[in-house]
């Protein structure tokens, strides 16, 4: 096959085929493709087009069959004439709706290109979602650069901010479409959560696609610690008690991935821009620390004391390895083979991930503190301030040379600097969040397709475009405020952290079933949080407050019953807070 002035010819010429398979041999980042622009001639010299967007070839067995998905608006309208006047008839609420969260986030008083930055990056909600019309829901990876791929397990770790404070139940869908694809993964079925959840072009739903399965442990550790931020959130004791038994089978998988005997599993990672490395990873590490405890507090909420204790040993054991393997003083090295005594001793950008989520669910963090602190430390001053670099490279060698100029910018958000501001370092984690801002705007002049793998040394992107992860950023307010809810057990956590050149904070706060103000005004020793939205059917109450001086809960003189316009007025336990 060969291609001549934009015609794609074929010798020999009388080839009669039922399959073609055409491979990409040359492509770019800038020069993107898709079968919308293929065009294939028959012998008849008639165009054959390419299947149709909404429909799609599914392998089954040995036989393919034509499947029409449509969309989830099929499922409640019979034509475009109804579509149409449903619209109409909505138009001006739907505008005012429209505005409500980019309003909010106006009146704050973030820094302007924050605010910029968090409203631009839900694009992703438009240009990468797939719902179906009997309610599969999934996020392409990258529509151009990923070939289709759906959900990614890994990436969805930083990326699900967006999904979960305002489309809870989309979540919910995406979450419940891994627990059964966990069911699905061929050869054997061992439990691993999947890479994807099937692929656009391919199937919905259905793991077993081309890079769909792999021996990644960050995959299950990311699904085990988003189901427990999910029920936290949410309150939704239905969902923990669907997803029990897929997360026990995701943490009996990630105990058998471990191969010499240290208690941390071995494998791949999120982090491919190299070959899967060896030994153990101080990233796959801490990831599964966050795991365990999650799955820890899991089995104590839904009454099963073995395997509460059963996680219990298991995080003692591994955070006893991780330290004795990968901490070397200053921050854990990237990788250890124990079998070989092999050390990769770089200091890795991402090594805190799983305490960032941790964090993040109110589970508080996963290290020992002074570990924390001495290993933030050494990210900001060997990574993040490498010098010459636009952009923190992945990782830097013990004598501060860069290991590689790659750089998985949106990652950095929240493994990097929102785990900085938490541990203290706010205008640190601010800067890098303002450094991403300024490449995506200044540097690639392109912020409705932003990327994942950029050159650190000069900023330029290298691929993954319209990425999944962008809305990542969404979760600085909870950085900054130190927000995070257990909603079950009636319990908020507060630490607002403020940079040195702001005096209060003045930001709205999202979670699925209420959205609030937060004001924090330490001069004046006041804290308050105005409930301004309550979504319909939705109840909760506040009894006990966490604050970044009170290791155990503080509880209220009054149960606060969460209401529109409602105000918890924290002020009189400002200092203990």
């Amino acid at each position: 096959m060969r291609q001549r002035e934009g015609k794609i010819e074929f010798y020999p010429a009388n080839i009669t085929t039922r399959f073609l398979k055409m491979s990409v041999l040359n492509s770019s980042p800038d020069r993107p493709w898709s079968m919308e622009e293929i065009r294939i001639e028959g012998p008849d010299g008639r165009q054959i087009k390419p299947v149709a967007a909404r429909s799609r070839l599914v392998a089954l067995k040995e036989e393919k069959i034509q499947e029409n998905i449509s969309h989830y608006y099929e499922s409640r309208f019979s034509d475009l004439s109804d579509i149409v006047k449903y619209s109409f008839d909505r138009r001006e609420e739907w505008m005012r709706q429209s505005r409500e969260v980019p309003d909010l986030i106006n009146k704050s008083n973030l820094p302007p290109w924050l605010k910029q930055q968090l409203i631009n990056s839900a694009f992703t909600m438009f240009s990468n979602t797939v719902f179906t019309k009997d309610g599969r829901f999934a996020m392409q990876e990258s529509p151009v650069s990923m070939r289709g791929a759906l959900s990614t397990s890994d990436q969805r770790l930083a990326a699900h901010a967006y999904l979960t404070m305002f489309f809870p139940e989309l979540d919910k869908r995406e979450l419940n479409l891994f627990a059964r694809c966990q069911d699905l993964v061929e050869p054997v079925a061992d439990g691993r959560i999947p890479h994807f959840t099937g692929n656009i072009n391919e199937i919905i739903g259905n793991p077993n696609v081309t890079s769909g399965v792999r021996d990644w442990p960050d995959l299950s550790c990311s699904y085990v610690m988003q189901v427990l931020k999910f029920y936290r959130w949410t309150g939704d004791r239905s969902f923990l008690q669907e997803h029990w038994q897929h997360v026990k089978r995701a943490m009996d998988w990630l105990e058998s991935a471990d191969f010499d005997g240290d208690a941390i599993p071995e494998g791949g990672s999120s982090f491919d821009y190299e070959p899967a490395g060896f030994g153990d990873s101080s990233y796959t590490a801490i990831c599964y620390l966050g795991a365990l405890k999650a799955a820890e507090e899991m089995a104590r909420v839904v009454g099963d004391s073995v395997k509460q204790k059963q996680f219990q040993n298991r995080f003692n054991a591994v955070q006893k390895s991780a330290i004795q393997s990968l901490w070397n003083g200053k921050y854990f090295i990237k990788r250890y083979d124990r079998h070989t005594g092999k050390k990769n001793t770089d200091c890795f950008i991402a090594q805190l991930a799983g305490d960032w989520m941790s964090q993040l669910s109110g589970l508080g963090t996963i290290i020992p503190d002074d570990m924390r602190l001495a290993a933030v430390s050494e990210i900001i001053r060997r990574n993040v301030h490498y010098p010459s670099f636009a952009l923190p490279p992945m990782e830097v060698s013990e004598d501060g040379t860069s290991a590689t100029k790659s750089c998985y910018i949106l990652q950095q958000e929240p493994y990097v600097a929102m785990e900085a501001i938490y541990t203290g370092f706010v205008d640190e984690g601010l800067a890098l969040m303002k450094r991403i801002h300024d490449n995506t705007w200044s540097t690639n002049h392109n912020p409705w397709n932003e990327c994942l793998w950029v050159d650190a040394q000069t900023g330029m992107r290298k691929g993954l475009v319209s990425y999944m992860t962008s809305p990542a950023c969404w979760h600085i307010l909870n950085a900054l405020s130190g927000a995070t809810l257990n909603l079950p057990d009636e319990t908020l956590y507060l630490a607002p952290r403020l940079p040195s050149n702001m005096k209060e904070l003045h930001i709205p706060l999202f979670f699925p079933t209420f959205w609030a103000r937060l004001d924090y005004l330490p001069a004046e020793k006041k804290l308050t949080l105005e409930i301004i939205r309550v979504w319909d059917g939705s109840r909760g109450a506040i009894s006990r407050i966490i604050g970044r001086k009170s290791p155990a809960p503080i509880s209220l003189k009054k149960k606060f019953i969460i209401r529109k316009n409602e105000t918890l007025d924290l002020s009189e336990l400002f200092e203990q807070l």
